[in-house]
């Protein structure tokens, strides 16, 4: 056997996880792993051609694979695992804009800005992602309020 070799492990509950093999075999790696992780292991596959397994591990959670497919993205949870880090990346700055207003306390114009500016950020996640087919399309759908 040559390696690295790399395995795709499906778990029960959905989901991948991507391992790198040095030596040994899947079976040997497996029960090295903690029995919580052990007991989330559905199947795994010897991944024959590397080059397959998508780099960008953005949607990662989302990613399955169909030893006759190969690997593919369920979108539902790709759509999730979007609009969880746009509410990640909000945070701190709906947190930056509380304090603006509060210093504000005498300034009824800067508060209504400020107020506005929040509206608009705890509405990001109220877009519409039917359309979305795509993780790159998916990607592309980012609220310019939340670009650092």
């Amino acid at each position: 056997m040559t390696y690295p070799q790399y395995y795709v492990t499906t778990l029960k509950g959905g989901g991948t996880w991507i391992t790198q093999l040095l030596s040994g075999t899947m079976q040997e790696e497996v029960a090295k792993w903690p029995q919580e992780m052990q007991d989330q292991v559905y199947q795994f596959h010897l991944i024959d051609d590397p080059a397959t397994v998508p780099p960008d591990r953005t949607f990662r959670n989302a990613l399955r694979y169909d030893s006759k497919k190969g690997f593919d993205y369920d979108m539902v949870i790709a759509k999730d695992i979007h609009l969880e880090s746009m509410r990640t990346v909000r945070e701190p700055i709906l947190k930056r804009l509380d304090i603006e207003f509060s210093k504000a306390t005498n300034n009824p114009v800067k508060q209504k800005e400020v107020e506005a500016r929040r509206q608009i950020l705890r509405d990001v996640t109220k877009v519409d992602l039917s359309k979305v087919k795509t993780t790159d399309e998916l990607k592309a759908v980012w609220p310019e309020i939340l670009r650092l």
